[in-house]
């Protein structure tokens, strides 16, 4: 969450960037017009709420911290306006860390607050839970949840660290088990490896392949200085422990660094698409994408950075970062998020489907910059790091942010938590 600018690109603008292609000469090939699938609807579970009351989780940035688990979702922490409303586009300075977890029965279409937000924003190896933090790794293996790094926002005018405590949690018992504390260590290069396990990181991708866990990227160094990983690690819940898997040393191509990137697990291979580079600039958004095989440990790119759009006049989606992502079966979900060269603006809140058998994208629904978020909206409105999962046939959207609310893109950033339950028909 670095590199937001104060100037705003009309819709206009940015559909004629992406429709032309932020990266010119990188891809070949691409035909034009995306095919529709089936029909997709959307039903809004559970509506935005300014001041919920207890009743919901609070309007916030919950970037991969949902999943779902058996027939319910789990929410943990995000960050919100906790020091006071944000007095303009892009203003970030008053929002702080939460450690609230919360469970929604999808059955019975309810929220219910498992542990509430005690206040913690740092890491104290004497807790019994986990610190406040925003954008980290959440994920369930084997009937437990695992909970690593992201970022923790401390204080007023964005004071924030990053982090690299690992924690697992048992649903069953509701009980936190710290597996590594915080070790204060920071990425000192893109490929800087100085310990046995990851340092502090967020926002990096996540997935899952039978019982071990992979990160991949991700925001590291400490401020002022950022340095993104391209660095590839896994975890090993049975053995307890971590492997490197390489970074910009490696012989084979690999994909560049970034943060805020969609990351999946099919057919026993990772799938890695967009993110984006606020390190070096060149480029800054990504639309390429990427296979990981960890039984011969080589990455394999499927499709490089090009012109892509967010309606039907390309036939895959815009560089990006920071959207929701799910996958079920071979379809893999991409719901908005960002890719505007400059500025904060616009949002964006199209949803594509990935076949990852063929490596065909599709459109879903084009993006109509919709701002729309009253009980009434037919579906979920513009919005970046938004948090997004799976569960049994259906997707489900929870929440994000728009940095430059107002239809004419000049307020204050606005969080939502809103929940969305999506089903193609």
């Amino acid at each position: 969450m670095r590199g937001f600018g104060s100037s705003c690109w009309s819709r206009r603008e940015f559909l004629a960037v992406a429709g032309a292609g932020a990266f010119p000469g990188a891809w070949s090939g691409e035909s034009s017009g995306a095919r529709f699938p089936s029909a997709w609807s959307w039903e809004q579970l559970s509506p935005h709420r300014d001041e919920p009351a207890g009743t919901a989780p609070l309007p916030r940035d919950p970037w991969n911290a949902l999943l779902g688990y058996d027939g319910a979702l789990y929410l943990f922490g995000g960050v919100f306006p906790k020091y006071g409303p944000p007095r303009g586009p892009g203003d970030l300075t008053t929002m702080g860390s939460l450690n609230d977890l919360w469970r929604f029965d999808a059955g019975e279409a309810t929220w219910a607050c498992l542990q509430r937000d005690d206040g913690q924003a740092e890491f104290d190896a004497r807790a019994d839970r986990p610190c406040g933090r925003v954008l980290p790794c959440w994920v369930e293996v084997q009937g437990k949840f695992y909970l690593f790094g992201g970022l923790t926002a401390y204080g007023e005018g964005w004071q924030t660290r990053l982090l690299n405590d690992f924690w697992c949690y048992d649903p069953s018992e509701d009980v936190w088990t710290l597996l590594e504390p915080d070790d204060d260590r920071s990425l000192q290069s893109p490929d800087d490896v100085s310990g046995d396990r990851p340092t502090a990181l967020a926002a990096m991708g996540t997935a899952v392949i039978d019982d071990t866990i992979y990160l991949f990227a991700g925001w590291g160094g400490q401020q002022p200085k950022v340095v993104l990983s391209e660095q590839l690690w896994s975890y090993n819940v049975t053995n307890g422990s971590w492997t490197f898997h390489g970074g910009s040393n490696r012989i084979d191509p690999s994909p560049a660094k970034r943060y805020c990137p969609a990351m999946t697990n099919f057919d026993g291979r990772l799938h890695l698409w967009a993110g984006r580079d606020t390190q070096d600039l060149n480029p800054q958004w990504y639309n390429d994408l990427w296979s990981y095989d960890p039984i011969d440990g080589r990455w394999v790119q499927l499709a490089g950075n090009g012109p892509g759009s967010v309606d039907a006049s390309r036939s895959r989606p815009a560089a990006r970062y920071a959207m929701g992502e799910a996958r079920l079966g071979e379809a893999w979900y991409i719901m908005g998020g960002f890719g505007a060269d400059s500025g904060n603006s616009p949002q964006l809140n199209d949803l594509w489907k990935l076949d990852l058998e063929s490596a065909r994208w599709e459109l879903v629904q084009a993006c109509d910059f919709s701002k729309d978020v009253s009980e009434s909206a037919g579906r979920p409105c513009v919005r970046r790091v938004p948090a997004m999962t799976s569960m049994d046939d259906a997707v489900y959207l929870f929440g994000g942010l728009d940095l430059t609310s107002g239809p004419d893109e000049s307020g204050p950033i606005i969080a939502f938590n809103d929940l969305w339950r999506g089903l193609a028909s």
